[in-house]
This record gives C-alpha cells, structure tokens and sequence, in this order.
C-alpha cells in the first residue's frame, strides 16, 4: 500500500491520525514504527508510471 506524500500538518493521508492525548508508551512506540514502515515502504517504491 502507498500512502500519498504528508501534508504540511505532518499527517499522512488515509493513515489514522495519531493520538495525542493520554495513551500507554506502547501503543504510542508501536504507532510510530508502524508509520515509519510505511513511510521507507513509500519512498522505495517507484512512482507511478516507473519500472521497478
């Protein structure tokens, strides 16, 4: 799956929004790397329309 470029806000499109209020370190930690998967996942992929 490839997510479109972040916004100027930070957010990633079609990813949830991470929650910022009052959450266990966990869930937090496990956000964070999730999206950074995702995020080199997207970088490394060819653009649309490239050969692979």
């Amino acid at each position: 799956m490839t997510l479109p470029a972040r916004c100027v806000c930070g957010h990633t499109p079609g990813a949830p929004p991470q929650n910022t209020g009052v959450i266990p370190d966990e869930w937090a930690l496990a956000y964070i790397e999730e999206m950074a998967e995702i995020e080199a996942q997207s970088q490394s992929a060819p653009a649309d329309g490239e050969q692979p």
